[in-house]
């Protein structure tokens, strides 16, 4: 749906997905530099950066793996100041932690919710931050993959998109 309301644009968005799977917070804080320089190197300078982080801290921080909460406020605000060093990022989203679907992983939403508050406190840093909500969206369990209620499957992500690709539009 995004690319439809871009055909009138000349050049499309480049969309570079720098993700790996389970990482934290502090996983970004260590290799922010170099998933920057990959990203120049690869594309364009990015105008907009879009960031989520959070669930995988909140996680691991019940087996020991992750950050306690002070620990991912910590590098989740390096990141976002390492991001806006970049002369080129004229908008910096972030999407607060998408809601879990059940207990999972030893995790509950009321876990999760200082996470996902965490980023409004970011919001005051530069003006060229928004927050978006997703914490808030309702899912149903049909919206999440079959086997964990964490990751969103086919209509979570749809959700997801329809919520966050106006506000992407406007960014761009």
């Amino acid at each position: 749906r995004l690319a439809e309301s871009w055909l009138d644009v000349r050049v499309l968005p480049k969309f570079v997905n720098l993700a790996v799977d389970g990482s934290t917070a502090v996983d970004w804080s260590h290799s922010v530099d170099a998933k920057l320089a990959q990203s120049l190197a690869d594309s364009e300078v990015p105008r907009l950066v879009v960031l989520m982080l959070g669930v995988n801290d909140c996680v691991g921080s019940r087996d020991k793996r992750g950050l306690s909460l002070l620990g991912f406020q910590s590098a989740l605000r390096y990141v976002v100041k390492r991001v806006l060093a970049l002369s080129s990022v004229q908008a910096l989203l972030l999407l607060k932690p998408l809601p879990i679907g059940c207990k999972s992983y030893g995790v509950e939403n009321s876990d999760l919710r200082p996470y996902a508050d965490f980023y409004d406190d970011l919001a005051v840093l530069d003006p060229r931050i928004t927050v978006l909500d997703t914490f808030a969206l309702r899912f149903e369990a049909n919206d999440y993959v079959d086997w964990d209620g964490l990751h969103p499957g086919l209509t979570g992500h749809q959700k997801v998109c329809d919520y966050v690709g106006p506000v992407i539009d406007r960014l761009l």
